[in-house]
């Protein structure tokens, strides 16, 4: 338990918390150029879906982490 509670993965989880806002804003923005297009690929703008909401979620859960984390070192 106390590994989890460490300086470095605490530091390494607000990397992948930031890591996976930046992929998830970046997926919305293809999304946003999916529709916006003439013609749409509906098999490309599913999997752009699937990427915001699972990039979404892996943010969600390292957001959880860092503040259970926050929450026992108080």
């Amino acid at each position: 338990m106390y590994g989890s509670m460490a300086q470095p993965v605490t530091d390494v989880s607000c990397l992948l918390l930031v890591s996976f806002a930046f992929l998830t804003l970046f997926s919305v923005r293809e999304v946003s150029q999916d529709l916006h297009a003439t013609s749409r690929d509906w098999l490309q703008l599913g999997a752009h879906f699937a990427h915001v909401f699972m990039s979404g979620m892996m943010c969600w859960m390292f957001l959880e982490t860092i503040t259970m984390t926050m929450a026992m070192k108080g």
